[in-house]
């Protein structure tokens, strides 16, 4: 009976595992430095398709793989159709290299390599690359966008901030969603002032700065937005 109960066991892990996309590890070369990186390709994943592609990049201390378990992207992309890529940074502790922590690392040429090199291997869109960071992950890709946003569909980050940099001409358009804890004690939510104290009158010219208020508890974020859910 226990044989059969562990047989059993075995043939349901081996359904899961069918029924999951492709996990992969590439590297690229930026300058003389080799950087790496882990992949997810969706379930049923057809290379005569063009997919949108997601980079997420880990906070201080994390890695490509870190962020790849904390997260439930993999469920979306078998969903909705796209690859993911999970890039390690390694500044100092792992980290991106931004305008809040600076070192010898070109992370935005890095970006770019990523978009070329999943573009030739896996044909992705390179008008649907979109970026999502949590905290040092998120510092990063807003200097990034406000570097070079060549290529950016749209950017998410979770407790992180501007680390004292904007630039609104280049990321004018650009779809943008920042979630940010007011009690978070590591990144705080009122110390970006760039970010934090800037109304939409002072954004669109208009008037001096205003604090942006935290949404409302339970508040769900597509009904607050006025978007609307669409399939490419």
């Amino acid at each position: 009976m226990k044989t059969i109960f562990f047989s059993f066991l075995f043939f349901i892990s081996q359904i899961a595992l069918a029924q999951s996309g492709t996990t992969g590890t590439g590297s690229v070369l930026v300058g003389a430095t080799t950087r790496t990186y882990t992949y997810y390709l969706p379930l049923n994943f057809d290379p005569a398709c063009s997919y949108p592609l997601l980079i997420a990049y880990h906070g201080s201390g994390g890695t490509g793989n870190s962020m790849k378990n904390s997260t439930d992207f993999e469920s979306i992309a078998d969903a909705e159709r796209f690859v993911i890529a999970y890039p390690n940074g390694t500044c100092s502790g792992n980290q991106w290299n931004t305008n809040c922590v600076a070192c010898a690392n070109d992370d935005i040429a890095f970006t770019q390599q990523l978009r070329t090199k999943f573009n030739t291997d896996f044909n992705i869109d390179l008008n649907r690359v979109y970026l999502a960071g949590h905290s040092n992950g998120g510092f990063f890709i807003n200097y990034l966008a406000s570097q070079n946003s060549t290529g950016i569909a749209a950017r998410a980050v979770v407790a992180g901030n501007l680390c004292g940099y904007w630039n609104p001409v280049l990321t004018a358009g650009i779809p943008y969603l920042h979630i940010h804890a007011i009690n978070d004690p590591v990144v705080q939510y009122y110390d970006d002032e760039l970010l934090f104290w800037w109304g939409a009158g002072a954004f669109l010219g208009g008037g001096p700065p205003s604090p942006f208020p935290p949404a409302p508890r339970g508040v769900v974020f597509p009904g607050a937005s006025r978007c609307s859910r669409r399939r490419n």
